[in-house]
């Protein structure tokens, strides 16, 4: 049970920061530094698309998740899903 509790709240072990209390774009660059971590450490050994049952867990509860959770489900590689994250971001 716990397990499945981090991909809706990531912070569950966090005390001292609530999931609410994280913007859209801290969000975003927190998945962006995951999803280069996972580069790193796997490259191309596993699949990418791995990453995208993550895609919720980072991408949720502000205006236009949804479409963009959508958006980065359709990517086709590690450096397109990376590109799609850093044009929301920056």
């Amino acid at each position: 049970m716990i397990g499945r509790g981090i991909f809706s709240n990531p912070w569950i072990f966090d005390k001292t920061t609530a999931q609410t209390d994280l913007s859209s774009q801290k969000m975003l660059k927190l998945f962006l530094s995951h999803i280069n971590l996972f580069d790193e450490t796997w490259g191309t050994q596993k699949n990418f698309a791995i990453l995208k049952k993550f895609i919720k867990m980072y991408v949720t509860g502000f205006d236009g998740a949804g479409k963009m959770r959508h958006e980065l489900s359709q990517s086709s590689s590690i450096d397109n899903l990376k590109d799609k994250v850093e044009k929301l971001i920056y």
